[in-house]
């Protein structure tokens, strides 16, 4: 997969709901994750960051019928950066009428707020 779909993928996905109505990249396979599609991603992978303790090896994976999309996430790292608890997650995205699925990894630390974000 060339670098440049992948970094595009990471955009899009992270993308708020509103923001990625509009894929401003044009890569044709992200283009096709309805708002519904990221709901579902984020809530496999908040179950991941968010656990009390997290098990490097974790996986959950999500499917929306409606549209076909489906993929996993998995946890792949623990860490702590700068003194704020970290996570390294891989997913997975198997998207309807695309050949081939698009991987990327994103690492996420909790803020002192409590909040995870992506870093």
């Amino acid at each position: 997969m060339r670098k440049t779909n992948v970094i595009t993928a990471c955009l899009v996905f992270i993308a708020s709901a509103a923001a990625a109505q509009i894929n401003p990249f044009g890569h044709h396979s992200v283009d096709r994750l309805t708002a519904e599609d990221r709901q579902l991603a984020e809530q496999a992978s908040a179950k991941l960051y968010q656990a009390p303790a997290p098990q490097i090896g974790a996986s959950e994976s999500w499917n929306n019928p409606s549209t076909g999309n489906h993929g996993t996430v998995a946890l792949i790292g623990v860490r702590e950066h700068q003194g704020l608890p970290c996570r390294t997650l891989r997913h997975r995205l198997e998207i309807q009428g695309v050949a081939k699925p698009i991987e990327f990894v994103l690492n996420r630390c909790r803020t002192g707020d409590g909040q995870w974000k992506i870093l």
